[in-house]
């Protein structure tokens, strides 16, 4: 198989002029009855010689929403959606890489299919001044986004930030027109209570921080409105872009100011007092002139490191136990060899600043004069269903069609540590750690929250396919297992400077391509839906019920793993096409044309590989045969009978 000429022509064309769409729907047609003449078959592979392409933009680019029925993305079709990408963040001036402006960079993504970007989307780029939006900013960002639509990519837009601000170790994730005004309320200057900061994220913990988060919550100077209205232009100037997936609010936010009140290390409490008043502002504005987008959302980074237990007496005990100053104290101690150290011996200033913060008609547990005396005690009863969770009680905005959990992945030991560890650290990290996020999430989202899920951060791994055995290819290897295990779309996070999957010269990396360009479903006319890419025996196998006999179910085969010409199976009663389509990936398109609404398979082998051949010579395979021959000819004749 071959890629033809045409698809390049389809895709200006359909760019230059509305006669394009004729063109496009003569070749859907085609295919369509191409599919609908081919006879259910048992390793099916395309002519080498053969030259068919396809044009699929106008639905990659559908309006989407979410069915809170099974809390997937879901087109108008209504089939599953399934997205695998990269994340691409300017951390810096001019907040937005130049070399995306080359649509080079969006021409590899399609073909590798990676069919979705995070695209840093900063506030400081947004509104450099305080009440100035940046038109030079918002241009480039489209140039980008509309590369990015020629080659079959959606967009998130993320307003990215770790840490607020420069003057804490990072960047102006906030501008600084207004960091400037919130640096005039911090009582302590950073980085205190840590005696330096060895790692960046360790900022948050510093009291400047903490105050920061605390007075953009509070809305200070108006800030909370100066957000949602930032939230306002993006949405209005990039509503109108067909491949814009959704609004990301505000990457990773803080817990908030934890020295006045310890209870908001628990990540539910946090939320429910700062993150849910923020998050309804900004959705509000949102609506006011775009109401089909989806909103991404995020909590507190570390919500579901922990069992979300629904026990109110026990969690309030551990609550009112994280505002206790020993027990913030603790916290604090247990987090300092790797931020820094504690500031223990305290000056004049610190006890004096201390003294201001303390509750004096509640009796201290300790008096000793360290940092535990600088920990306000808020003597308030804690009242809460929640210590660890999102602590949401609806989604933000309420609509549940249209709102994305947002969340990231990283062991927080391998942060620590680099990337020598143990035995037992990647045991506890892979077989315990690991299985309680991704499970809390999923309880969360099903258990009555609503809406989606997406994992848009995972990484500190390189999926070097030249070194199997090496730690960033397993760990990266087995968190995108993980998130097919529990049908989830990702953005792997590490790229996020136009690297990994590029050189300094922009050359593409293909071992790394080729670990991070996976098979996956595109779309699925079909629920129940799993499946599972083996990379040592390089097959893929997907399982769903069919629920449309209209709806055409699409996987991307990366060439780099099975060659042009794949070998797949397909359950009896369905049919299937091979093809490359215009932005130069092979997809298997499969087709239920038989009325079948029991589980389906479909298996996808290398080219040349006779790997399902045996499976289905031997026994167990001999026998699955008979009986998916026997429940497909039982099942065309129940369709007949129905019509």
């Amino acid at each position: 198989m071959t890629k033809c000429a045409c698809c390049k022509n389809i895709m200006e064309s359909e760019l230059a002029a509305e006669s394009s769409e004729s063109a496009s729907n003569e070749l859907l047609d085609r295919e369509a009855n191409d599919s609908e003449n081919t006879q259910d078959t048992i390793n099916v592979k395309n002519d080498q010689d053969s030259e068919v392409c396809i044009s699929l933009a106008a639905e990659d680019f559908d309006e989407l929403r979410v069915d809170n029925n099974i809390h997937q993305i879901v087109d108008s079709k209504n089939r599953i959606r399934i997205f695998h990408g990269i994340n691409l963040v300017c951390k810096h001036a001019p907040w937005y890489y130049p070399q995306l402006l080359d649509e080079k960079y969006a021409k590899n993504l399609g073909e590798w299919g990676l069919n979705v970007v995070r695209l840093g989307t900063m506030w400081s780029g947004i509104e450099p001044k305080e009440g100035e939006y940046s038109t030079t900013y918002v241009n480039k960002l489209k140039t980008i986004i509309t590369n990015f639509e020629k080659h079959g990519i959606w967009v998130i837009l993320d307003m990215h930030q770790d840490v607020a601000s420069k003057d804490f170790g990072t960047y102006d994730g906030f501008p600084a027109w207004l960091n400037d005004k919130f640096n005039e309320t911090a009582q302590k200057e950073f980085p205190w209570p840590l005696q330096r900061v060895d790692n960046w994220f360790c900022g948050y913990l510093t009291y400047a921080a903490c105050n920061t988060y605390q007075q953009l919550y509070d809305n200070y100077m108006m800030a909370a409105d100066k957000m949602a209205l930032a939230w306002k232009f993006i949405a209005t100037n990039f509503k109108d872009h067909k491949n814009i997936l959704g609004y990301d609010l505000l990457n990773e936010p803080w817990a908030g100011n934890i020295y006045k009140d310890g209870g908001l290390l628990s990540p539910a409490v946090a939320a429910k007092r700062n993150l849910v008043p923020l998050y309804e502002k900004v959705v509000s504005r949102i609506r006011e002139v775009d109401s089909n987008t989806l909103i991404f959302w995020e909590t507190v980074p570390y919500s579901h490191w922990a069992p979300n237990l629904k026990l109110p007496f026990l969690n309030n005990n551990i609550g009112n136990q994280l505002r206790n100053p020993a027990g913030l104290e603790l916290f604090l101690s247990m987090t300092s060899s790797a931020c820094g150290g504690l500031k223990i011996q305290l000056d004049a200033n610190d006890k004096a600043f201390c003294r201001s913060l303390k509750d004096h008609e509640t009796p201290r547990i300790d008096e000793r004069d360290g940092i535990v005396d600088c920990i306000a005690k808020d003597s308030s009863p804690l009242d809460t269903d929640q210590i660890f969770g999102t602590g949401f009680q609806r989604v933000p905005g309420g609509d549940q069609g249209k709102a994305v959990l947002s969340w990231h992945y990283y062991f927080p030991g391998f942060v620590y540590q680099g990337q020598d560890f143990g035995m037992m650290i990647k045991l506890f990290a892979r077989s315990i750690f690991a299985p309680q996020v991704f499970n809390s999430v999923d309880d969360e989202i099903k258990g009555g929250l609503g809406g989606a899920q997406f994992l848009t951060e995972f990484g500190l791994c390189t999926p070097d396919t030249d070194s199997p055995d090496s730690f960033g290819s397993r760990e990266c290897n087995f968190v995108m297992d993980m998130a097919d295990q529990h049908t989830l779309s990702w953005t792997y996070w590490d790229t996020a400077t136009v690297s990994i999957l590029w050189d300094g010269q922009g050359n593409p990396i293909n071992k790394n391509v080729k670990g991070l360009s996976r098979p996956y479903p595109l779309m699925v006319a079909g629920k129940e839906i799993s499946y599972k890419f083996d990379t040592e025996k390089n097959t893929f196998k997907l399982k769903f019920k069919p629920t449309d006999d209209s709806g055409d179910t699409q996987i991307y085969i990366p060439e780099m793993t099975f060659g042009k010409n794949p070998v797949h199976t397909i359950t009896p009663s369905l049919s299937s096409s091979l093809n490359t389509d215009q932005y130069g990936r092979i997809i298997l398109t499969v087709k239920n044309s038989g009325g079948v609404r029991e589980q389906v398979t479909v298996k996808i082998a290398k080219e040349g590989s006779n790997v399902l051949q045996e499976a289905e010579n031997s026994i167990l395979g001999q026998f699955q045969n008979v009986f998916n021959n026997l429940f497909g000819t039982v099942a065309r004749i129940f369709s007949r009978k129905r019509r």
